[in-house]
Formats: C-alpha cells, structure tokens, sequence
C-alpha cells in the first residue's frame, strides 16, 4: 500500500491511520478516501487503464534479463501452497521457468515482471492482480482447488486480453 501511494505522489506523512474505529474523528480542508470502484469480482476496462495510467508509468525500465515464463511461489505465505511444489518446479524448470518470490520484489519490480512475462503460473492469491500490467495475448495458469472457484482474476484477465486458465 506504501508503495502504491508513492506511486501516485501521496506523501507518506500525509497519510492518517485510524487505530480507534470508535474514536476517530478528522476535520480536514481536503480528503482523500479510497473506496471500491465496483463490487467484488467485477472489473471493467476502464479501472484496469487507470492503474495502467497511474502507477505504471515506466515500462521501458527493463530487468537486464526480463523473464519470459514465471511461476509465482507462496511457499513463505504459509497459505494456499502447493503441497508437491518441489515437483512442480523441477518439471515447470525443464521449460525454462524462472522461480519468483514477488514479496521479494517491489511493486515496480512486480509490474515489469508481469509486463514481460508470457506465461505466468502459480497457487491462485492477490499478486495475480499484476496481470494488469501483462501484455495482452499473455497467459495466466492459476492453480487453485475445483471447490473454491473464484472470478477475479478470470474477470481482469478478460478485460486485459490476458488468456486465462484455472
């Protein structure tokens, strides 16, 4: 969130955290207050090219080696981890696929990455909103069980022109 707001210009000392949700009360010349654009799951075009517009500025800043097949690893999330990852690696790397741990990484660093990227692979989580900023007619294969089926990313990889497989 920090790095979203840097991003956008926000100094961080402007930023009021409320701690008390019962004690807090502001009076303020102006306010900013971030609100959801749409109902969970649903997203159009337009809010995907307004992060586009805003935070993605610079996509000519490449990785010296910009990686073209990546598999998103949650094995530090501790949740919604593939249980025979090590496997999955050793055959997804006989393709040429880099390992990528994204908390390692930036957000910069995260939008480069999907910008150049293919084919992306990984257990389903949020980092795979990034594919905003994936090239349309790239590829998103996100791994998740048949009994908790969620559209999100399905829904942003529409409106991107990214093909999506789950």
């Amino acid at each position: 969130q920090k790095q979203t707001l840097q991003l956008l210009g926000i100094d961080e000392s402007k930023i009021l955290r409320c701690t008390n949700n019962w004690h807090f009360h502001i009076e303020a010349r102006e306010l900013l207050v971030p609100s959801l654009p749409s109902h969970l799951n649903e997203v159009n075009i337009y809010e995907c090219g307004l992060l586009k517009k805003y935070l993605f500025t610079t996509p000519a800043r490449v990785y010296s080696c910009p990686k073209k097949y990546i598999y998103i690893t949650r094995r530090k999330a501790g949740t919604r981890v593939i249980v025979n990852e090590s496997a999955l690696i050793e055959y997804l790397q006989r393709f040429d696929f880099v390992i990528v741990e994204l908390e390692m990484l930036s957000l910069q660093e995260q939008m480069i990455l999907f910008y150049h990227a293919q084919i992306i692979v990984g257990p389903h989580g949020s980092a795979f909103v990034n594919i905003i900023f994936s090239k349309p007619g790239s590829c998103l294969v996100d791994i998740l069980p048949e009994t908790n089926i969620v559209p999100c990313f399905y829904n942003i990889a529409a409106q991107c022109g990214v093909q999506y497989y789950g």
